[in-house]
């Protein structure tokens, strides 16, 4: 699938600052999850005192705000310049179950993220659970990596009768702790 990222609000190169902390950078990479959330990676300009180069935050794009320049006659967003890819050629989508190549793991797709570089990686949360009966941790697995296992589907009860009962809330069982 060759995907075109302009239908988002936010294009790769846009300088956004976050409303809350006040951190400002340009695009270099945005990610597209399960739950429909889009964040962006913000690359912030100039080095630290050290003389490295500063770490990009991702924000979710409802934090987010295009910073303006003045032309004098009317304001615009302010784009980094340079090349960037226009399209991606996306091989997997959300919820797919994907296979890595070199580890063995298998997983679902729950996130899919899109760099300036031209890198496409895919958020892959392991099927099972860990030693200790965790949620594993997901795994970032670039595009190269992964092979398809099979085409993902979002498919719950039909109707209200199939859903399964809920457990009792007991505010101390860690059943009733979210996760994050």
């Amino acid at each position: 699938m060759n995907r075109d990222l302009k239908e988002k609000k936010y294009r790769m190169r846009d300088v956004l600052r976050d409303n809350i902390s006040g951190f400002q950078g340009a695009v270099q990479g945005i990610s597209e999850g399960i739950t429909g959330a889009i964040h962006y990676g913000l690359a912030p300009y100039g080095l630290t005192r050290d003389g490295e180069s500063r770490q990009w935050r991702w924000f979710d794009e409802s934090r987010l705000e295009p910073v303006m320049e003045d032309s004098g006659t009317s304001a615009y967003p302010k784009r980094m310049e340079g090349w960037m890819p226009q399209s991606w050629d996306q091989q997997y989508n959300l919820w797919d179950k994907v296979k890595d190549k070199i580890t063995d793991l298998e997983g679902t797709i729950t996130s899919i993220n899109f760099y300036g570089t031209g890198c496409i990686t895919y958020e892959t949360l392991p099927a099972q659970l860990t030693r200790d009966g965790a949620v594993a941790d997901t795994n970032n697995l670039d595009q190269c990596r992964v092979i398809l296992v099979a085409r993902g589907t979002v498919e719950g009860p039909a109707t209200e009768e199939e859903k399964p009962p809920s457990p009792p809330c007991d505010p101390g069982s860690q059943s009733s702790k979210m996760i994050m």
